[in-house]
C-alpha cells in the first residue's frame, strides 16, 4: 500500500460519515424541503473514497464497503435529482407543502393529547387552539386550491377536513363526559385537569427566557383554569363539605392571578425586545430541546425512554417553530428561516421517534401496536 494511500477502514469511516449525515439531514425528510447543493457535496465527497476502494485488493471486507459505498453513490444523486424535480413546480407547491407540514404536525399533537384518554380529564383549552389552528388551514388551503393543485395540498385538505370535523365531535363528547360525572367525580377530574396546567406551565415557562414564550399558550392557560375554576365553584354549591375542592378553588384563584401577571410580564419582555432578539432568543431555546434529546433519548434503549418527556419535547419544539413562522410572515430573515428550517426537521424527528418508542414499549408489553 502506497504511503499516502488510506487504508479500508479509513474509507470505511468516510462511507459512514456522509451516510451519518445524509441521516440526518435527508433521511425522512420531504424533499421540497431539502438542500440540493448539501447533497451534491454528499456525492461529491463519495466518488473519491469509491475510487480509493476499487484501488484495494478485492477481498470480502473491500467487496462490502465498496458495494454500501457505490449504492449510497447512486441514492445520492438520484436524491438530488428528485429534490430539484420537486423544486421545481415552483413556489405554489412550496406553500402547499408548507401547509402540509402544518396539518401534520397539529393532527400529531391531537394524537399524542387525546388519542386513548379518559375523555373528562383532556385540556379543552388545546382542543379549542387544535380547531382554531385547523380552521386557518382550511381556509389556506381553499384559496391555494383555487389557482394550484398536487397531491400533498389534497391530502393536506382531506387532513384538515377530516380531523376538523372530529376535534369538534371530540370537544363536544368531552363535555358531555364531565357532565355525566358525579359531583365527586367531577371534582376530581377539574383537580388533575388543573394539576395538568400547572405542570404545562413548569414545562413551557419556568425557567426560559420570556421572550421566547408564545403569550397566546399562556392566554389559553389561563382561559383553561377559568373554565376549571368555574366548574369547580359550581361543584362547590352540590358539595359544600368537599374539603379538597374548596382548597382546589383557592390554589386555581392565585394560579389564575399569578399567570395574567407572567402574562403581562411577557408581552413587555417581547415589546422590548428587537426582532434580531428575538430570533436569537428562539434560537437559543431550541437549543435547549435538542440538548434535552441528547441527554435523554440519543442512543437509547427505546423500550426504556420515557413517552411523556418526549412528548414535552415535541410540544416546546412546536411551540418554538409557531413563533418561528409567526416571525417569517412578519419579515424575512434569513438567519430565522434557518432555524425555523432546523426546528422543523427536529420536530418531524422527534415525532417519528415518539412513534419508535411507543411501538418498542407496546412489543415489551405485549401490547397491540397503536
Amino acid at each position: 500500500m502506497a504511503a499516502n494511500q488510506p487504508s479500508l477502514a479509513d474509507l470505511r469511516k468516510k462511507v459512514n460519515d456522509l451516510n451519518a449525515q445524509y441521516d440526518a439531514f435527508f433521511a425522512g425528510q420531504p424533499r421540497i424541503s431539502r438542500d440540493a447543493a448539501l447533497m451534491d457535496s454528499l456525492r461529491d465527497g463519495l466518488q473519491p473514497v469509491v475510487a480509493a476502494l476499487q484501488a484495494l485488493p478485492a477481498g470480502t471486507e473491500r467487496d462490502d464497503v465498496l458495494r454500501t459505498a457505490q449504492n449510497n453513490l447512486n441514492l445520492y444523486g438520484t436524491e438530488g435529482d428528485a429534490i430539484r424535480k420537486a423544486q421545481a413546480a415552483g413556489p405554489d407547491a412550496l406553500e402547499a407543502h408548507r401547509l402540509a407540514t402544518w396539518s401534520t404536525f397539529t393532527t400529531r399533537r391531537y394524537v399524542r393529547h387525546f388519542a386513548g384518554r379518559a375523555r373528562a380529564t383532556r385540556d379543552l383549552g388545546l382542543l379549542n387552539e387544535l380547531i382554531e389552528d385547523l380552521k386557518r388551514l382550511n381556509e389556506d388551503v381553499a384559496t391555494l386550491g383555487q389557482e394550484f393543485s398536487n397531491g400533498e395540498l389534497s391530502e393536506a385538505r382531506t387532513t384538515v377536513e377530516n380531523s376538523l370535523r372530529l376535534y369538534q365531535e371530540e370537544r363536544t363528547a368531552i363535555q358531555e363526559a364531565r357532565t355525566r360525572a358525579t359531583p365527586e367525580e367531577l371534582a376530581d377530574v377539574l383537580a388533575q385537569v388543573a394539576n395538568d396546567q400547572f405542570q404545562l406551565y413548569q414545562d413551557h415557562f419556568v425557567g426560559k427566557a420570556r421572550n421566547s414564550r408564545r403569550p397566546d399558550l399562556l392566554q389559553r392557560m389561563v382561559g383553561s383554569l377559568q373554565g376549571v375554576l368555574d366548574l369547580m365553584q359550581s361543584v362547590g354549591a352540590k358539595l359544600p363539605g368537599h374539603t379538597h375542592n374548596g382548597r382546589n378553588i383557592e390554589t386555581v384563584t392565585r394560579q389564575i392571578q399569578f399567570f395574567e401577571s407572567e402574562l403581562g410580564e411577557i408581552r413587555k419582555a417581547r415589546q422590548e425586545s428587537s426582532f434580531k432578539d428575538l430570533v436569537g432568543a428562539l434560537g437559543q431555546a431550541a437549543n435547549q430541546v435538542f440538548e434535552e434529546y441528547r441527554q435523554h433519548f440519543a442512543g437509547q434503549d427505546r423500550r426504556t425512554r420515557e413517552l411523556a418527556r418526549l412528548s414535552k419535547l415535541c410540544d416546546q419544539l412546536y411551540e418554538i417553530a409557531h413563533q418561528m413562522d409567526d416571525l417569517d410572515r412578519v419579515r424575512e430573515d434569513e438567519m430565522n428561516l434557518h432555524n425555523l428550517s432546523i426546528v422543523l426537521d427536529n420536530l418531524r424527528f422527534y415525532e417519528r421517534e415518539y412513534d419508535e418508542v411507543q411501538k418498542a414499549q407496546n412489543t415489551q408489553s405485549g401490547a397491540p401496536a397503536a
